[in-house]
């Protein structure tokens, strides 16, 4: 017949909890969009050690033995409360996931060093972990989506259930006591069976939430991308039936031998030409970006030399609205460290951007600083403006904006959204600000070479 021995359930809890943690790094290495999985792979990985850690006790000495197994299993909880914040896109609080471990490490001083009662530390390192467990169970009872709610609520229960069973661990101290920390009692063998029990369940509900995660992220990439296909086929559509409109037109000027009218469509057909190339350009860099190719291949970019190539190429379409593109070069040549077909990317769409929502006779000023450690670009134009609640809508993929030029000018909404991608790739920022009909500056900032003392 086969003895029990504690020790080898601690083992057995611990070595099990280390399998969920590969588990759930497998399902972290293939679902990499969702925020929250690494800390749980964390939380499994000190669990795991705290436990088998502490099956040796009492070595190398009861007081370091206790105070290091709680401290790495309460650190172990903290990452799993930290990885629930993070899924739920909320901020992290450090005061609980610093303090509970201190505290974990103060009361088993306190209760081992000066004043010592086994039984009162028993007592408060369950009511410890039970303290965690409702502190996850809060935050699993309210889901931050609707779609969560029932699994939330199954990894609710969980942690109602570990939270009960280290308040009747507490209970039961006086017993554990007296028949020794690792002795074979049916209340040490009841709460390993039941924790073992619990990771499996809890492991099961975070492979389904993480999995519920993407499921929601393909669905709003989906429809995304039918929405960018539906405004861009349609912009498409009108700038070809404008080609061809204006082609019939010049065609019939030239046999005429109509040269002012001809020149004047030509330039038309030019301005389309260049709109639907900015247009495919887009739609391109988009791609690429939803395809999670590497496609950052920073180096030094020269901006003077970038914002004029970008002006040059669309000073044909200001000049069909008579604006007037001002640049004024800073008189140093700022050297950025950037993708630079990113960087013409931004200036181009925000430039396009500047003239189709200015007036015919209106300008546009760029301009560059240097912001200690960045050089901040802004795009300034005298156009129409935006209202406040247009203004909190810009950049959001969830809402693209699609709205009309001055001159009827289309848009797919596209370039901002791509503007604020690449930006942020270069650990940059971007921003708007505009007053209605008073005009809109937008700015953004990439990182400068630096200069190495030598």
């Amino acid at each position: 017949m086969i003895e029990l021995n504690i020790r080898w359930f601690y083992i057995l809890v611990g070595f099990t909890s280390v399998l969920l943690g590969f588990l759930l790094l497998i399902l972290k290495n293939t679902s990499k969009q969702v925020p929250g999985p690494g800390h749980w792979v964390v939380g499994y990985f000190l669990s795991g050690p705290g436990l088998i850690y502490f099956s040796l006790y009492p070595w190398p000495g009861e007081y370091v033995n206790i105070l290091l197994s709680n401290l790495i299993l309460c650190m172990g909880i903290s990452y799993f409360l930290a990885g629930l914040w993070i899924f739920k896109e909320k901020k992290i609080n450090k005061a609980i996931i610093i303090g509970l471990p201190v505290i974990s490490v103060l009361q088993n001083t306190l209760l081992m060093l000066i004043w010592v009662y086994p039984q009162t530390r028993i007592v408060m390192n369950s009511l410890l972990y039970s303290a965690y467990g409702f502190l996850i169970v809060y935050e699993m009872l309210f889901p931050h989506q609707k779609e969560y709610r029932n699994i939330f609520l199954i990894n609710a229960f969980t942690f109602i259930f570990f939270s009960c069973l280290m308040l009747f661990r507490a209970s039961y101290s006086k017993l554990l006591m007296e028949l020794g920390v690792m002795s074979d009692n049916a209340v040490n063998l009841l709460v390993l069976s039941l924790t073992t029990i619990l990771q499996g369940v809890l492991t099961y509900g975070f492979i389904i939430m993480v999995n519920i995660r993407v499921a929601e992220d393909l669905k709003k990439q989906v429809a995304l991308r039918d929405k960018f296909l539906s405004i861009i086929a349609h912009d498409l559509k009108n700038q070809i039936n404008i080609i061809g409109g204006f082609s019939d037109l010049l065609h019939k000027n030239l046999s005429r031998q109509n040269i002012e009218k001809s020149i004047q469509f030509s330039s038309y057909i030019r301005q389309s030409s260049i709109q639907i190339t900015a247009l495919l350009n887009n739609l391109l860099e988009w791609a690429r970006i939803q395809s999670k190719t590497d496609i950052f291949h920073p180096e030094d970019v020269s901006l003077s030399e970038i914002i004029t190539e970008e002006i040059d190429l669309n000073n044909s379409i200001a000049f069909n609205k008579d604006i007037l593109i001002d640049y004024n070069a800073p008189d140093e040549n700022l050297i950025v460290v950037a993708d630079r077909n990113m960087a013409k990317t931004i200036l181009r769409n925000l430039i396009i951007n500047a003239i189709k929502f200015t007036n015919k006779g209106g300008n546009i000023n760029i301009r560059v600083l240097r912001k200690q450690n960045f050089a901040e670009i802004s795009i300034t134009d005298s156009g129409i403006g935006m209202k406040p609640e247009t203004l909190k809508e810009l950049f959001r993929t969830t809402n693209i904006l699609s709205t009309e030029g001055t001159n009827k000018e289309s848009g797919s909404g596209l370039g901002l959204v791509l503007c604020k991608e690449f930006v942020e790739k270069h650990g940059g920022s971007i921003w708007a600000e505009s007053q209605f009909e008073h005009g809109s500056s937008f700015k953004f900032t990439l990182p400068l070479k630096t200069i190495s003392a030598t």
